[in-house]
């Protein structure tokens, strides 16, 4: 989160519930390729990183809680 961006409180209210689940779907699927550790020298389509629901649905929580305390 410190890499882009979202080290304060105001940065984690602009999240909205749309941002937070794109943003989760991004991690989830990036696309492109990384090395193959196998094979040095061929590469594999990016897997991408588990991400639970239950991560998504603590994102939206904290978004929304950071929101009304910076009201």
């Amino acid at each position: 989160m410190d890499e882009k961006g979202y080290d304060s409180l105001t940065a984690l209210a602009e999240l909205t519930d749309q941002m937070c689940t794109d943003l989760i779907t991004l991690i989830r699927q990036p696309g492109g390729t990384i090395p193959n550790p196998v094979q040095p020298g061929a590469d594999i389509p990016n897997p991408g990183i588990k991400v639970g629901h239950q991560a998504l649905k603590k994102l939206k929580t904290a978004a929304f809680v950071s929101r009304h305390l910076v009201c």
